[in-house]
């Protein structure tokens, strides 16, 4: 969560987040130190967005998805590419049809291999550059 959350920070690009507090748990009640009002001006936390609405904006360029069932067909109907990073279960399988069968996303670097990763801030960007500016962004 501190990586994402400090990617977002770094970035200054325009972000939603919606920080379900079951993934939470067991984190700070503070995410970071002064992090909401560090990104007051470009990013908004939320606990619950309606996905469909905010995915239909025409704003939006892309989806960071835990490559969920609902996620997936929202973000496929809406022609919205994805970048996967699965939490557990079938995501995995579903994330790597996304990127290698429908082509309709990427994934962030070894997140199918281990579960357990941890993904670092620097890899966050790559992914979010890849998804938005990358070669493959044309074909997505």
């Amino acid at each position: 969560m501190e990586e994402l959350a400090m990617r977002f920070e770094k970035s200054e690009h325009p972000f939603l987040w919606m920080l379900h507090m079951d993934i939470a748990r067991g984190m700070p009640t503070t995410l970071l130190e002064g992090f909401k009002e560090r990104t007051k001006d470009h990013g908004v936390i939320v606990k619950w967005a309606p996905q469909v609405k905010f995915l239909s904006h025409p704003s939006v360029g892309g989806f960071l998805s835990h490559c969920g069932w609902n996620s997936r067909l929202e973000s496929m109907s809406l022609g919205i590419p994805m970048l996967g990073w699965p939490y557990y279960a079938n995501q995995f399988l579903d994330c790597r049809f996304c990127k290698d069968v429908w082509k309709i996303g990427i994934d962030l670097e070894g997140v199918d291999i281990d579960e357990n990763i941890v993904i670092k801030r620097e890899e966050i960007e790559k992914g979010a550059l890849r998804l938005m500016e990358g070669p493959q962004a044309e074909e997505i």
